[in-house]
């Protein structure tokens, strides 16, 4: 073997630098714009996390005073952010920013296993940008990130060629586990990695069979294991029954609801939001893709990790914006693969690593270009709107500023709509378990039953407030829906409430009234709140509350 030339050890020092350089600049980068949208009203999602991890913090396990399908891996992890940085959107946030430069890091060492530090800097740069982008609601803590960062986490910990560890096929094992109890979708990528480990283990032809035996089981021990803790928590709580109806038997119901014969439609719909900021990286990721062939090393890490990126984003053919988060590990690695291939043609040969970084600046510089007043805007309002339209989030946080300055901690409110993050910031714990509505509005069996067992706790505990959200995409009312709780709820805030509040949403303003102000005003738009309070509660506010 020749040893490297000076010249080429200098060479290779200067691209280990420059990787660093591209690193620390971007990692900078994107923490700027990250805490400068921290403050961005919570969406539903984060609403649910945020609200279950607020019950977890107050000692309440999941699925006794929330319903949902996800797994609750999430409601711990978004605690724990909490517990940290605070009960605020900035500090969820914040939480955010923390996991998404480790997981950057986390892309950089795995892609040292099939690039050089330049070209593996590059793949973990353009991750960081994709991870931010509109186009997949990256400024969100989506559950996604949360998955991203467990599944490279454990792909890192597999064992190298020659280095089979026991310790490590456990970690391994154990951290894609992890990754399925933040969201099923994670399941795909504990498949893959245990693919890897089986085909690490068959090339070291020096390790005996049943070592090798040895390792795999303590993979597969580990891979289970989050989820048989999870069980058993569930099972000590006494809500095992509800936590596996909501997580699998309805979760086998709701990925049945959009026929097959739509998939393809819906996939191409959904890819074209994801890259609509980013199609030149994603156009290189093509490229890369062609170039697979010419880098045999790389087709089961890059590869596989891509094959079930796509297999992780198709469960009910939804193909949301943000589940391609799932899949920009792969795309990124791809677009670095494409500018390799770039780089590589005739008269570039001699400045390769001049012309990866040309390639890869141009498309962050589109993702820039094409995001200029997203990544720098200071109206989070516009922002929000920007992203979802005209849905109800920064009015949340006025709702919930009147819900809490009017009642005492042990109040109970009940919203009527899709919109979690009101219990969260009000700090009031709902009436009813079901804090979405999509599940009572689906055609399935179990849609009229819930809808019954809704309006019963709702009438049991008959909350001090009851908030009804009239905005369409909180409800998604299909022609077959059951409509008891519709039949129902008029009658009852008639006979017990009485109306405080008024809201009209609109596409750049929204207009609001409470008490008194209501004289005189009528709705004026389709997508309204209403706030009502219980006829024989107390209504001056009460004293403020200590904490945040």
């Amino acid at each position: 073997m020749t040893a490297a030339s000076p010249h080429e050890d200098r060479a290779a020092a200067g691209r280990r630098r420059a990787a660093m350089a591209l690193l620390a600049v971007t990692l900078l980068a994107v923490a700027a714009v990250r805490v400068r949208l921290a403050p961005l009203p919570l969406e539903r999602d984060e609403g649910e996390y945020a609200y279950a991890g607020q019950l977890a913090l107050q000692g309440v396990p999941p699925f006794v005073e929330l319903y949902n399908m996800k797994m609750p891996g999430i409601y711990w992890a978004y605690a724990a952010v909490m517990a940290v940085f605070g009960q605020t959107p900035a500090g969820i946030r914040v939480g955010l920013l923390a996991l998404n430069a480790a997981t950057v890091l986390l892309a950089y060492r795995l892609g040292r296993r099939v690039f050089d530090p330049l070209a593996s800097a590059v793949a973990a740069c353009t991750y960081a940008w994709l991870a931010l982008g509109a186009g997949v609601m990256g400024p969100v803590a989506h559950a996604e990130h949360f998955v991203v960062f467990f599944v490279l986490l454990g792909l890192l910990c597999l064992p190298s060629p020659g280095g089979a560890s026991a310790w490590r096929a456990l970690l391994a094992g154990l951290f894609l586990g992890a990754a399925f109890t933040m969201k099923q979708h994670a399941a795909p990528f504990m498949v893959y990695g245990g693919v890897c480990m089986v085909a690490i283990l068959l090339r070291e032809r020096a390790v005996p069979v049943g070592k090798k035996c040895v390792h795999a089981g303590l993979f597969a021990l580990g891979a289970i294991a989050p989820f048989i803790a999870i069980c058993a928590i569930m099972w000590n709580a006494g809500v095992f029954a509800t936590f596996w109806f909501w997580t699998f038997t309805y979760a086998r119901s709701y990925i049945s609801q959009v026929p097959v014969r739509d998939a393809a439609q819906a996939f191409v719909d959904g890819t074209l939001r994801a890259a609509e900021h980013t199609w030149l990286c994603w156009l290189v990721a093509v490229l890369g893709v062609a170039g697979l062939w010419r880098y045999r090393q790389r087709a089961l890490l890059v590869g596989g990790l891509a094959a079930a990126g796509l297999v992780a984003i198709s469960p009910g053919f939804y193909f949301r914006e943000h589940y391609f988060i799932l899949l920009l590990p792969a795309v990124a690695a791809f677009a670095t693969m494409g500018a390799q291939v770039l780089a590589g043609l005739p008269g570039c040969r001699t400045r390769q690593a001049v012309v990866l970084l040309l390639v890869a600046a141009l498309f962050w510089g589109q993702l820039w270009q094409r995001q200029w007043w997203f990544f720098t805007s200071g109206d989070l309002f516009g922002v929000s709107r920007s992203m979802y339209r005209a849905q109800p989030f920064p009015e949340s946080l006025e709702v919930a500023r009147y819900i809490r300055e009017h009642s005492g901690p042990n109040d109970r409110v009940a919203v009527l709509g899709s919109e979690p993050q009101i219990l969260f910031y009000a700090q009031r714990r709902s009436a009813t378990p079901f804090v979405y509505m999509y599940p009572l509005m689906e055609v399935h069996p179990a849609a009229k039953d819930m809808q019954r067992e809704m309006i019963a706790g709702i009438e049991r505990a008959m909350p001090k407030f009851v908030v009804v959200v009239s905005v369409k995409v909180s409800w998604l009312v299909r022609k077959a829906s059951a409509t008891d709780l519709f039949d129902w709820y008029p009658g009852f805030l008639d006979a017990h409430y009485r109306h405080v509040g008024m809201f009209d949403l609109g596409p750049t303003v929204s207009e609001f009234y409470w008490d008194a102000e209501m004289s005189g005003h009528a709705h004026s738009s389709e997508d309204t709140i209403d706030v009502f309070v219980r006829n024989d509660a107390a209504h001056p506010p009460v004293a403020p509350e200590s904490g945040p």
